[in-house]
């Protein structure tokens, strides 16, 4: 008896845990917006100046072409971009640790600085730039 007490006392709220934790995933405001090899087909998110489109050329303006896929995530004002060629892809991870950028200018946050930065398309030292 005393052992189904003691189950009894942390299961319940072992369950209340879970159940909360998981009813707030789905709500997170963050969406997977699609990877880099479907970026011709992917629709630029409500509110957005910025299409996918745009947003991979961002990307390769500022870092040049890359091997591994990057994956697409947004918000209400940001897209975030994770390249991590599958491994803890996740909209948590893209939020915390991805690039992001904003929907409207096109300007990328820079973390260590806590600044945004311009859109690289529009600089003349980026990679893209160079290499016409």
């Amino acid at each position: 008896m005393q052992i189904r007490s003691t189950l009894n006392r942390f299961a319940l709220p072992t369950v209340l845990v879970i159940f909360v934790g998981c009813a707030g995933l789905g709500k997170s405001p963050i969406r997977y917006v699609g990877d880099s090899t479907e970026v011709a087909e992917l629709e630029t998110p409500d509110g957005f100046n910025i299409s996918p489109k745009e947003l991979s050329e961002i990307i390769e303006a500022q870092d040049g072409l890359k091997i591994f896929m990057d994956y697409y995530y947004a918000d209400e004002n940001n897209y975030y971009i994770l390249n991590a060629f599958g491994l803890f892809n996740s909209r948590f991870t893209a939020r915390t640790h991805g690039r992001m950028i904003n929907g409207q200018t096109g300007e990328i946050y820079n973390r260590t600085t806590e600044t945004w930065e311009p859109d690289p398309r529009e600089q003349t030292n980026t990679p893209l730039a160079t290499s016409h």
